[in-house]
């Protein structure tokens, strides 16, 4: 049986350290450890260059163990991704820019 995909941002990834959002940080954990494994589950290259610019090296390692410990698989941009995104912007889904 084929999987749903879901793209994970990073704030995604995040909220499974996030001690100051108990409510996100546990209803992440739940989905991770109760559900991600129904999906394909993907992020961006640029999610994982956001990751990797986070200046606090242990929440940065937990983030990426976490990547690898729920099979989180790396897109690699085409003109596919380019053409959602893009679809995503002009629909106000995600903002152009976030302030």
């Amino acid at each position: 049986m084929k999987k749903n995909k879901i793209y994970l941002d990073t704030s995604i990834i995040s909220f499974l350290f996030a001690d100051d959002s108990p409510e996100f940080k546990n209803l992440t954990i739940d989905f991770f450890e109760n559900y991600s494994s129904k999906f394909e589950l993907f992020i961006s290259e640029i999610v994982f260059l956001e990751i990797n610019k986070n200046n606090n090296k242990e929440l940065k390692n937990k983030m990426i163990d976490s990547i690898m410990k729920y099979n989180v698989k790396k897109l690699e941009y085409n003109e596919e991704v380019e053409s959602i995104a893009k679809n995503y912007l002009i629909n106000n889904i995600i903002p152009e820019k976030k302030d």
